[in-house]
C-alpha cells in the first residue's frame, strides 16, 4: 500500500499557533473507481485523481489521515471546472468531500477556469486518525489534486505554479537532490514500443539498462488505456530482422479502440521480465535532468503516486517519451509545426511555417446493454443536431484533437476537449436524436483518458529527414 503523503505544519505567528495538513489526492491508500492521471503534471503541478465513469458515477476513494491536533480546521481542495474553457458557469465535473463522515460543502470542482484552490469548508476534527473521502457525483471527470486543512482563516497554498511546486517541495520534505536509484550502461524514459525495444535491444547487447516508464502499463499508444494497434511491415528489404523484436512481444489481434485483453499489457510485462539486464521502473516520470557541458550525466524521476523522487546516472540515455522530454529538459534543439515549402523544396509543405501537428486520439466504443440504458443530458459548450452528429458506435484513432493547438502546453485541454466531444455527442443520440433505436440499449463501454498523442516535439540532430528522401527512396549508410 502506497505511503500517504502528508504534510504536519507547527506555525507560530505571534501568540497564535496554527496547525496544518496537506494530502496528496494522488496517494490515497484506496482509491475505489478514481484513477491517477499524471498526463498534466508538468502543466498544473502534480498527478491528480479522476472520477473517470463516462457518466456513471465511480466508488468513493478514501484513506486515513492524521490530524497534527484536534480542533477546527479550513478546508480547501485544489480542483478544476474542467469544461469552463466551453462553456461558463458550473461543469460537471462534480464531487464532494467527507472528513470523519461529515460531508463538506457541496459540490467542488465545478468554480473558475483554471486549477485553483476551492473553498471547501470547515471541518471539527475530534479523532486525531480521521477518514477522508471523496465520493464523485457524476462520473463525468471530476478531479482532485490536494486537499488542505489549517486552523488559520485565510491561509491557502499559493496558486502560481513556481510558487506551488515550492511549496509542494517545502512541504512534502524532498530532499534537494534525490537518492540514486542506481548507476546503469542506458537509462530509457518512456516504455512505449520504442522504449521496450531499446531497453531490450541493449540489454541483450550486455548494457545494464534501467527503464522508466510514467503509466502502470506499458505499450504506450499500444496500452489498453489508449488501444491503437501495433502494425506495419516488417523483415522487409535489405533489413531483414526489422520487426523481428516486436513480434516476441506484440498483439496477436489487431485493431484499434478494442477490448482491452487483445492488447495484451500482462504479455508485455513479462517479456521485460524476462531480461535480467533490464529494469523497469513503474509509475515513474521524468522531472529533471543533470548535465556536464553539453552531456546529461543524470535523470530524476518522480512516482506519480507516492511522490518519491529517484535520480538514475548513465553515459548514455534514450528519450523514448514522444514528447522529447529529456532533450528539452536538457536544452536541445526542437521544432514544433511544420517548415514553410521554401525550406526543405518539399512540394505538399504549406507556403507558410506553422504550429499545426498531428492530433491527440480520444478512442472510445459503446457495447449492448441487452435493454435500454439512459445516459445524462450533457451540454457543455459543444452542441449536436441531426446534421453535425456523429452516427456511429464507437470512435477509433479518427476521433482526433489539437492539431492547431499546442500539443504540449494545452495537452489537458485537448484530452479535455476530446472528451467533451464523445459525451456530448453520444448524449445527443441517446437523448435528442429521434430515429435512435439502434443506441436505445446501449451504452459506453470504455472511453480513453489517457489521450494518444501522434506528434510534439521533434528533437534536432545532424540530418532531417525530408519528402525527397522517401519519394526518392534515398539510401543512408
Amino acid at each position: 500500500m502506497k505511503a500517504l503523503i502528508t504534510l504536519l505544519l507547527l506555525l507560530s505567528l505571534g501568540t497564535v499557533r496554527a496547525a496544518d495538513l496537506f494530502v496528496e489526492a494522488e496517494s490515497f491508500s484506496h482509491k475505489g473507481g478514481w484513477v491517477v492521471d499524471q498526463q498534466f503534471m508538468d502543466l498544473m503541478g502534480s498527478p491528480y485523481l479522476l472520477a473517470h465513469g463516462m457518466g456513471e458515477p465511480v466508488d468513493d476513494a478514501y484513506t486515513e489521515v492524521t490530524f497534527p491536533e484536534k480542533g477546527e480546521y479550513y478546508v480547501y481542495v485544489r480542483t478544476y471546472n474542467w469544461t469552463s474553457p466551453w462553456k461558463k458557469g458550473e461543469g460537471p465535473g462534480k464531487f464532494s468531500l467527507s472528513v470523519g463522515g461529515k460531508k463538506l460543502v457541496s459540490p467542488l470542482g465545478t468554480e473558475g477556469t483554471a486549477w485553483m484552490w476551492q473553498v471547501a469548508g470547515k471541518v471539527s476534527v475530534k479523532n486525531l486518525r480521521t477518514v477522508v473521502k471523496l465520493h464523485d457525483l457524476t462520473g463525468f471527470d471530476g478531479r482532485c489534486d490536494a486537499i488542505y486543512f489549517t486552523t488559520e482563516e485565510g491561509r491557502i497554498p499559493p496558486s502560481d505554479m513556481k510558487q506551488l511546486e515550492a511549496f509542494r517541495r517545502k512541504a512534502l520534505g524532498f530532499p534537494d537532490d534525490a537518492p540514486l536509484a542506481g548507476q546503469y550502461d542506458l537509462v530509457v524514459v518512456g516504455a512505449g514500443i520504442a522504449g521496450m525495444s531499446a531497453a531490450v535491444s541493449a540489454a541483450r547487447l550486455g548494457c545494464k539498462v534501467a527503464l522508466i516508464n510514467d503509466r502502470p502499463v506499458i505499450g504506450g499508444n499500444n496500452s489498453s488505456e489508449i488501444r491503437v494497434h501495433l502494425g506495419g511491415r516488417i523483415e522487409e528489404g535489405v533489413y531483414k530482422e526489422l520487426g523481428g523484436l516486436q513480434k516476441e512481444f506484440g498483439p496477436e489481434k489487431g485493431g484499434n479502440a478494442q477490448p482491452a485483453e487483445n492488447y495484451e499489457d500482462q504479455k508485455k510485462l513479462d517479456w521485460l521480465a524476462n531480461e535480467k539486464n533490464v529494469t523497469l521502473f513503474l509509475n515513474y516520470r521524468a522531472i529533471g535532468v543533470t548535465k556536464d557541458g553539453n552531456k546529461i550525466t543524470s535523470v530524476t524521476a518522480r512516482h506519480i503516486e507516492s511522490g518519491k523522487e529517484q535520480k538514475f546516472e548513465a553515459p548514455l540515455f534514450s528519450d523514448c517519451t514522444g514528447d522529447g522530454t529529456i532533450g528539452y529538459l536538457a536544452g536541445a534543439d526542437f521544432r514544433m509545426g511544420r517548415e514553410a515549402k521554401s525550406e526543405f523544396g518539399e512540394s505538399i509543405a504549406p507556403e507558410k511555417a506553422d504550429k499545426m501537428t498531428m492530433g491527440a486520439s480520444v478512442q472510445w466504443y459503446s457495447v449492448d446493454n441487452g435493454r435500454s440504458s439512459s445516459f445524462p443530458d450533457f451540454s457543455y459548450g459543444v452542441e449536436f443536431n441531426d446534421k453535425n452528429c456523429e452516427k456511429v458506435l464507437m470512435g477509433e484513432w479518427t476521433w482526433e484533437t489539437g492539431m492547431n493547438l499546442d500539443q504540449i502546453k494545452d495537452f489537458e485541454r485537448i484530452r479535455d476537449y476530446g472528451m467533451l466531444v464523445v459525451y456530448s455527442n453520444w448524449s445527443y443520440l441517446k437523448n435528442q436524436m429521434k430515429e435512435n433505436t439502434q443506441y436505445r440499449n446501449r451504452k459506453l463501454g470504455w472511453v480513453a483518458y489517457v489521450a494518444g498523442k501522434r506528434e510534439s516535439r521533434r528533437l534536432m540532430w545532424d540530418y532531417i529527414l525530408k519528402e525527397y528522401d522517401i519519394t526518392k527512396n534515398v539510401t543512408h549508410e
